[in-house]
């Protein structure tokens, strides 16, 4: 079962590639972080400023220690310069997955805090 975090960014205009190098450049050391399952980056189609992140996680307490490393390291700092406004972030827990061509919800146990 998995934690998930989606982080919203909005770029300011002249901003979109430089956040998309910084991200990069820095979301391999998210996906090495102990406890990341995986990083999913979208960019909206139309908005080429407006950035998705989708971080799979085992606990939520490891998601806290990656996040609290970002803060440590001063990346929000960083990124504040970049964005037009405050990330939003929102947290999820895995109830089910449906897979590709079945029928089938698979249900998960409650996950680990």
């Amino acid at each position: 079962m998995l934690f998930e975090v989606i982080l919203e960014l909005n770029a300011k205009p002249d901003q979109s590639q430089v956040l998309k190098n910084w991200l990069e450049t820095n979301l391999p050391e998210t996906q090495a972080f102990d406890g990341c399952a995986a990083v999913h980056a979208l960019e909206h189609e139309e908005n080429s400023g407006h950035i998705v992140l989708i971080g799979f996680w085992r606990s939520r307490k490891q998601w806290e220690q990656y996040f609290k490393w970002r803060q440590d390291r001063g990346d929000f700092e960083t990124l504040a310069p970049m964005l037009q406004n405050e990330p939003k972030v929102q947290c999820y827990t895995q109830f089910g997955e449906w897979n590709g061509g079945s029928n089938t919800i698979v249900m998960n146990e409650n996950i680990s805090t």
